[in-house]
């Protein structure tokens, strides 16, 4: 029985893996060089299942592999939530239909800029795990192969254990402070956190300063 009180929950469907039809169900691994993929409609219909515990709302974006999604599309999937949440007040989530493989495919590059941005994604995994894993040691090492800088941003050092583990991984780490927000007693807390995991603190960015003339 379908209940009348289910969340509302945009399905936006952007093309990529699971959107891809092979010849056969059981066709595995061959499948995306059909080019034969479905809409976002064809996608939540494929899963009946979904209707009975969420009201699913199909929002076609783009139908082509995973590889030709950008910076910019990803710009202009921001603006599609933002106007989705606008024109249904009552949304509960957005799911974007966005499969990777590879990290060339995870990787998005921001057209005009020499910047490749990897976004965190999710993980079944616990981040704290994740980040202390050899798959993380190893996605480093492959990054530092191809670019120059690798800027690794995180969560505030005193809220959350992932900043840490994120400053013993990197070569230098930069305390980013917020003006008239972070105290001088937390900034050296922070400081003595990270040094304890052996971050190698690189200096100090005083952050929403006003520059002013002189």
């Amino acid at each position: 029985m379908i209940s009348a009180n289910r969340p509302k929950v945009a399905f936006i469907g952007t093309g990529g893996t699971i959107s891809s039809l092979g010849i056969h169900p059981l066709e595995l691994q061959d499948y995306i060089v059909h080019d034969k993929r479905m809409h976002a409609s064809e996608i939540v219909a494929r899963f009946p299942v979904v209707e009975e515990i969420a009201e699913m709302i199909p929002v076609d974006f783009r139908n082509v592999p995973s590889p030709e999604i950008y910076f910019a599309e990803w710009r202009e999937l921001a603006v599609l939530c933002h106007r989705l949440v606008a024109e249904h007040p009552d949304l509960a989530g957005i799911v974007i239909g966005h499969g990777t493989a590879t990290l060339e495919e995870t990787i998005a590059h921001a057209a005009g800029y020499s910047l490749s941005i990897l976004t965190i994604g999710r993980s079944r995994q616990g981040a704290i795990d994740l980040l202390n894993s050899e798959r993380m040691e190893e996605l480093l090492a492959e990054l530092r192969r191809t670019y120059d800088i690798i800027i690794l941003d995180s969560a505030p050092v005193l809220e959350v254990s992932n900043a840490l583990i994120l400053g013993s991984l990197a070569e230098k780490t930069i305390l980013v402070t917020r003006r008239e927000w972070t105290t001088p007693r937390d900034a050296s807390y922070a400081v003595e956190q990270l040094q304890l995991y052996g971050a190698d603190i690189a200096g100090v960015v005083f952050n929403r300063a006003e520059a002013t003339r002189r």
